[in-house]
């Protein structure tokens, strides 16, 4: 059985009233750079021995611990560079702690960034399967949710049929948003996707957002646009340089951290 001090991703099975509960989470990078085959044999060699001294590690997530219930939507806020981004992949077992753990009940869908969600080569409906396929859908469910996808994402089907890397900015966000919000999971994470789509788009999101929030899905919201994360979620937790600074009600959250920065929340986010 794992500790406390070891890392472990759990994905389902876990009793507990809780959708996501991470305990002590930390995800430490190791800073420089390995030039030779020679430094890399020696600094092995080192480590194995115990000797030497070990490459300074960076802490990008330091000790932080939170839980987020089934149905709620749960914001992420922080700088640039505080964590967000990492803390999202180690949720998503994308990335595995150094230390700590965290636990996920069910299927998690990770939308973390929209250059990311597609294959440049293949067209708008094969990358709907590959994205599918890659979170364990079978085909049956992949095509009862294409055509929803395509409804609400306003692609048509001339464009489907175009390689996305032909797609303006907009046109991914919506249909990487899309594929989201209409393929079966648990645990959602929409992390700053929604950052070149219009505004009438991202109310008709944060409408759907909320709406799977009522049928008992949880929702993981990172986003520079404070008045977006106020509307659409409950709950959340600011990090700063990777240590958690406040998790609780989402209006008190995001003053605390506006006013950290001294400035003026609509003028800057």
């Amino acid at each position: 059985m794992p500790t406390s001090s070891e890392p472990r991703f759990v994905a389902a099975g876990q009793n507990g009233n809780y959708a996501v509960s991470a305990e002590h989470l930390t995800k430490s990078y190791e800073l420089g750079e390995l030039a030779s085959l020679q430094r890399t044999i020696s600094a092995v060699a080192n480590r194995l021995l115990n000797r030497g001294d070990r490459p300074r590690g960076y802490p990008a997530v330091n000790d932080v611990t939170f839980t987020i219930a089934p149905g709620e939507c749960f914001a992420v806020v922080g700088a640039n560079g505080s964590g967000k981004s990492t803390l999202s992949r180690l949720i998503a077992g994308i990335t595995l702690p150094t230390s700590g753990f965290v636990n996920v009940r069910g299927r998690v869908l990770p939308l973390l960034s929209v250059a990311a969600a597609f294959h440049p080569e293949l067209n708008g409906r094969e990358n709907v399967e590959l994205f599918g396929t890659i979170i364990g859908l079978n085909r049956d469910e992949i095509a009862a949710a294409t055509a929803e996808i395509a409804a609400f994402s306003g692609i048509d089907d001339e464009h489907l049929a175009t390689p996305t890397k032909r797609f303006s900015e907009g046109m991914q966000a919506r249909l990487a948003f899309a594929i989201a919000l209409r393929l079966p999971a648990d645990v959602y994470i929409f992390d700053e996707v929604l950052v070149v789509a219009d505004d009438a788009f991202k109310d008709a999101c944060a409408a759907e957002i909320k709406a799977l929030a009522d049928r008992g899905r949880s929702v993981i919201f990172i986003s520079h646009e404070l008045p977006l994360v106020r509307a659409i979620c409950t709950r959340g937790l600011w990090i700063d340089g990777g240590r958690l600074r406040m998790v609780g009600p989402i209006d008190e959250v995001v003053s605390a951290y506006v006013a950290s920065r001294g400035t003026d929340e609509a003028a800057t986010e």
